[in-house]
């Protein structure tokens, strides 16, 4: 059973932790470091994943996850196969479908490349474009108007590729020019390949370089079902959300 009754409203938040009797199910669309990942058979870690189970542990409730291609993941929300989607960005559209928690970081996009004689830090995306660059996004995000503009313009020159991995993968064959995504997954990817956009070590120092360039600066939420969350429950869910954030956590995303 996922849809919480109605009756819960009449109780103080202890109460409604304790009538808690199911799981909350959120959706697993494929490795998105350091935020959510698979590292086992079945398990799962990452900084908004953590967060998600502690505020939930909190209510009394469990997690469980339903893996799912991302293309299948708003529809099956929208349907009510889970309820919670993680790192989800605000639009009124969205809104009137779902409902959303408190915002619980600020994501900021950005753009790496290789540091070469063409690109360094300081080269601001439309440069790589205007220059016939080729760019890596995954297609169905949304990653502010700065890259909706210049998708319309260039549109033969953006490529898709789901994954973070994979769009790095096809920057390191040479077959795009850049990557566009969240800078704390970019900064998360270029560490684990032991480079390092870092500008203490100085652009000479780095293979892969992440610009100072912001294309975004949004905040996101989690994304609740209206077919099997009801609002009381949010309104607890981020009861307890606002006291986890309260809290100090470490983080290991400074490349900015």
């Amino acid at each position: 059973m996922r849809t919480l009754i109605a009756f819960l409203v009449l109780f103080s938040y202890n109460a409604l932790a304790k009538e808690c009797q199911s799981e909350l199910v959120v959706s697993y669309n494929g490795d998105w470091k350091p935020y959510f990942y698979q590292f086992g058979n079945g398990l799962y870690e990452g900084i908004d994943f953590t967060l998600l189970n502690r505020v939930v542990t909190a209510m009394g409730c469990e997690v469980d996850v339903l893996p799912m291609t991302e293309a299948r993941s708003i529809i099956e929300l929208g349907k009510g196969s889970f309820d919670i989607s993680i790192g989800a960005s605000y639009t009124p559209e969205r809104a009137e479908q779902f409902y959303y928690s408190l915002p619980y970081r600020q994501e900021m996009i950005g753009v790496m490349f290789f540091n070469n004689a063409a690109h360094n830090r300081h080269t601001p995306l439309r440069d790589v474009l205007e220059q016939g660059g080729v760019v890596g996004i995954n297609m169905s995000g949304y990653f502010g108007d700065v890259v909706e503009e210049l998708k319309a313009q260039y549109p033969a020159q953006f490529v898709h590729g789901f994954s973070l991995p994979e769009r790095i993968s096809m920057l390191s064959e040479g077959k795009i020019d850049a990557v566009v995504d969240d800078r704390g997954a970019l900064c998360h990817q270029m560490k684990g390949l032991k480079v390092t956009g870092l500008a203490s070590l100085g652009d000479e120092a780095s293979d892969l370089v992440l610009s100072d360039e912001i294309l975004h600066d949004n905040e996101v939420f989690f994304l609740f079902s209206r077919l099997t969350v009801d609002a009381a429950y949010v309104e607890m869910f981020n009861h307890h959300l606002e006291r986890a954030l309260s809290q100090p956590t470490e983080s290991d995303m400074q490349c900015r």
